[in-house]
């Protein structure tokens, strides 16, 4: 059986290490289109898990670097875009629970046919025993709720057809689904809701309470989130600029 691997034998010189690293911040720093692909190609290939992760953090500067907006025009497809992943993912949600959905209604239309069966041989009394032992109107609320995410289903396909042929900026029009991870708007993650009851949970509609801090154990470095100014309402006063242009990433080990 062969041994495995230590830790040792997987560590690389320290001037080898220094040059990758020294190469893992330039494509990081130069934000383009072509270093995000050599990240890309670096992550793929790259065994040693230190500068792997080192280079997943260089690869999310990178994007933030490449898909930041420069202009009214980019701020408004780079807010667009993430409220079209947002969309995308509450989309899949309305699909699970419709086949949800269905596949209750598979179960309850074969239940309702054998108790009309049985009820059709029982006696009197145990007809008026058992009569309810099927539930003709949560049969009905189950359609009614399919009804609902089906409707739910079309209209935000639609929604999401429209919204990425509105898009005008190519680099925009497919960006990566991970790209918002670390990347937050003003105002996000606050309500203009008067507070209910404190559950001890600040996440509102995208609770992550429940999952896990990281993708992998064994890669425990992580990207600092970044704020990124919300693009002004339509025909708003525009509000204070003193904090318009930090676009700024923070606690980068490079």
């Amino acid at each position: 059986m062969p041994k495995k691997q230590s830790k040792k034998q997987t560590r690389i010189p320290e001037s080898i290490s220094d040059l990758l690293f020294s190469q893992l911040q330039k494509w990081a720093h130069a934000g383009t289109d072509e270093s995000i692909k050599q990240l890309e190609k670096f992550i793929i290939s790259e065994p040693n898990k230190d500068l792997r992760a080192y280079a997943k953090i260089a690869y999310d500067e990178a994007l933030f670097f490449y898909y930041s907006p420069n202009n009214k025009q980019e701020e408004r497809d780079f807010f667009l875009a993430k409220m079209i992943i947002q969309k995308e993912r509450w989309l899949w949600d309305r699909m699970d629970k419709a086949e949800a959905a269905r596949f209750e209604l598979s179960k309850m239309d074969i239940e309702r046919d054998i108790h009309k069966s049985i009820l059709k041989t029982a006696t009197k009394k145990e007809r008026e025993e058992w009569k309810y032992n099927f539930s003709e109107d949560y049969y009905t609320m189950v359609r009614g709720r399919l009804a609902e995410l089906t409707d739910d289903i079309s209209y935000t396909s639609a929604w999401l057809k429209t919204a990425r042929d509105s898009i005008k900026l190519k680099k925009y029009k497919q960006v990566p689904e991970d790209l918002f991870d670390h990347i937050h708007f003003d105002g996000e993650d606050s309500t203009f809701w008067e507070d209910d009851e404190d559950d001890g949970c600040n996440c509102n509609k995208n609770c992550v309470c429940n999952e896990d801090d990281y993708e992998d154990e064994d890669e425990d470095f992580m990207l600092p989130s970044t704020i990124i100014p919300t693009p002004e309402p339509k025909n708003y006063p525009s509000k204070p600029s003193d904090k318009q242009d930090d676009l700024s990433i923070e606690g980068i080990p490079f």
